[in-house]
């Protein structure tokens, strides 16, 4: 007797029990808004290193003109200048996409694509952590205000983030004071995560937004009524975040620029000859071909049978004029 042999037809799910979908996955990239560095200051293409000149506006400003008696001569001053030098360094990086990689993943993760959206977030970070290392902190700027739990002349504002603080008037006063010390009203407000927060939820803010709301909905205050409310011409606010850990360790996530704190101040968007600013980014115009100085590159190793992703950015961040900087730490809690 022959024996007989069950066969049982196959089905889709045999041949493919785990397939990869080639329409979606997961990436949680940050808004490139989020990141305020390369932001804040103008940037000014120009060569890979230089100087530039600092006019002394205090000297200026000072009463030298005196009443002349007929026949004598003009009383006779001067102004001030200083140059300044400035050395562009370029931050580098670069991510390897082998050809099994970019076989294995297809249309399910583009590894090329995904490299040069992970190498790009890179330098953003790296610029973002270099500007607040150098610029979001006490100790840089004309003057430093901190959080406490009661006002302080020029020491301290009370928290904003407590009941009875006044953001709009502690603002409106250091608008005035810079425009007196710095020859410029600010136009430019810095805000940590946590300040925005504690700002768009204020009552003082609630209340002015009150006021004009449109009948039978509710107050919502934006970053525009912040910049209206303070008169500035633009608010930023640093939600980047990075993982500090190292490669391997559990991830420690936080944002890049403090928090808790904030910074005021102005910066010429048209920078020329006789203009102030608070500060200027310089891009190397001359290495990069543009002038941002960023550049972008994919190139096939032959060597390595693999693709490489990478980016430079060639620039240096500048103080100009610390009178026109505050920055405002722990303001809230």
């Amino acid at each position: 007797m022959r024996n007989s042999l069950i066969r049982k037809a196959a089905t889709p799910g045999d041949a493919f029990r785990n397939p990869v979908l080639d329409n979606v996955s997961i990436l949680a990239l940050q808004d490139p808004a989020d990141f305020i560095a390369r932001a804040v200051f103008p940037t000014i293409g120009g060569p890979t290193a230089g100087q530039y000149y600092e006019i002394d506006t205090d000297s200026i400003a000072q009463n030298k003109a005196v009443k002349r008696a007929p026949g004598d001569e003009a009383a006779e001053g001067t102004w001030n200048l200083t140059k300044k030098a400035f050395n562009c360094e370029q931050l580098g990086y670069r991510e390897k996409v082998t050809e099994e990689m970019l076989a294995a993943t297809g249309a399910a993760a583009r590894a090329d694509e995904v490299a040069a959206l992970s190498v790009a977030e890179v330098m953003m970070i790296a610029s973002e952590v270099d500007w607040a290392a150098a610029f979001f902190k006490t100790g840089v700027w004309g003057r430093d205000m901190a959080g406490a739990a009661g006002s302080v002349a020029d020491v301290s504002y009370k928290y904003w983030s407590t009941a009875g603080s006044t953001p709009i008037s502690d603002f409106l006063f250091e608008r005035k004071r810079m425009r007196r010390v710095g020859k410029r009203f600010p136009n430019t407000l810095v805000l940590g995560a946590d300040v925005e927060t504690t700002l768009l939820t204020h009552a003082d803010i609630i209340a002015r937004v009150n006021a004009g709301q449109t009948p039978g909905s509710g107050a919502d205050p934006t970053l525009n009524d912040l910049a209206k409310f303070f008169k500035v011409e633009r608010v930023l606010v640093a939600n980047a975040s990075y993982n500090s850990a190292n490669e391997g360790a559990a991830a420690v996530n936080s944002f890049i620029l403090d928090s808790k704190s904030a910074w005021l101040g102005y910066v010429n968007p048209n920078p020329s000859r006789t203009t102030p600013s608070a500060g200027y980014r310089f891009a190397d115009q001359e290495i990069s071909g543009n002038d941002q100085g960023v550049r972008n590159w994919k190139y096939w190793v032959q060597e390595k049978r693999s693709y490489y992703i990478e980016s430079a950015i060639d620039d240096v961040y500048k103080l100009v004029s610390a009178n026109l900087g505050t920055f405002l730490s722990g303001i809230v809690q």
